[in-house]
């Protein structure tokens, strides 16, 4: 491939060696070629530049004006492309400052005092920024501060790396007390008093919504909110019902004293994944990062009943 001046760049480093030594011979050992290959490619150059570049002055050769003017900038981008091949040292976290950004459900948030305790103690240079999941995941990605995502799988986009972290099955939730106590929890049943709706402006569509619309049925939306516990808090309060992750609810239902049935109708679990940017994958600290955290949350949808491990 050609520079735009029509050089390969491959006799830019020849074209190095040439003006900071001054010397064919010695330049061919540094670039590791014959002085015969080194005259060939000094031929070369003068005619692609239209400069002599290196003339006979007594038993020396020197640098012409044009040449002089080009041997810093050629040293100094010789120097910064060394160095920015430089392999990197090794990862250390227990030394490192770093940031970093974690998005994922208000509900899994729940588990965050325990996450929080065991990166920290690894990584006490570690700033985490904890924000909900963005209605454009993709976009969100494509941003800076080492972006990570712990969320429903269907969210990736087409430069999306993805691990599974566990699957999550649905349950209804309701107050104690709620007229739907008295009997078995019905589809019709269950239709009959308004839903809380999780909406976070995702256009991929919401699962029970789906499920519900492939057999001819409709929910009565009586409240949209950002997230799950928004919402389990009304239903602790009201007749309202909300669909929420069983095995992660658990803490909550309790704390709100509200019951917990299984989804009256067959509904398939969300796949819950990490999801990180295409560009992310070779960061030293996005890798030890995103190694731990899905460590933890696929441990912790292991041992939670209605949760599966990762694939």
């Amino acid at each position: 491939m050609m520079s735009p001046l029509g050089i390969d760049p491959a006799d830019l480093l020849a074209l190095h060696y040439l003006l900071s030594e001054r010397h064919v011979t010695r330049a061919a050992k540094k670039l590791g070629v014959t002085q015969s290959s080194m005259s060939h490619r000094l031929a070369k150059l003068r005619s692609d530049l239209g400069d002599e570049l290196l003339v006979q002055d007594g038993n020396q050769l020197v640098l012409t004006s044009r040449a002089e003017s080009m041997a810093d900038p050629l040293r100094d981008a010789v120097a910064a492309v060394r160095t920015a091949l430089v392999p990197r040292a090794a990862f250390d976290a227990a030394r490192a400052e770093f940031e970093a950004t974690l998005a994922l459900p208000d509900i899994l948030t729940l588990l965050l005092p325990r996450l929080s305790a065991s990166l920290s103690t690894e990584a006490p240079g570690l700033s985490l920024n904890v924000r909900s999941v963005p209605g454009d995941v993709s976009e969100f990605l494509s941003a800076g501060g080492r972006p990570l995502v712990v969320g429903p799988e269907r969210f990736a986009g087409g430069a999306t790396q993805v691990k599974r972290v566990g699957l999550l099955k649905f349950g209804v939730f309701f107050r104690k007390g709620h007229p739907l106590c008295r009997e078995k929890l019905t589809v019709k049943r269950w239709l009959s008093y308004p839903h809380v709706v999780v909406s976070i402006q995702n256009p991929t569509s919401n699962v029970i919504s789906t499920e519900l619309e492939k057999r001819g049925l409709c929910r009565k939306v009586g409240l949209v909110v950002p997230g799950f516990l928004a919402g389990l808090l009304v239903a602790a309060e009201s007749d309202f019902v909300m669909n929420a992750p069983l095995s992660m609810a658990k803490e909550v239902t309790k704390r709100l004293g509200l019951v917990a049935r299984p989804m009256p109708l067959s509904l398939d679990p969300v796949q819950i994944s990490l999801l990180w940017h295409g560009r992310e994958q070779s960061d030293p600290a996005h890798s030890w990062l995103r190694a731990r955290v899905h460590s933890f949350f696929a441990r912790e949808f292991r041992t939670r009943s209605g949760a599966a491990g990762p694939d």
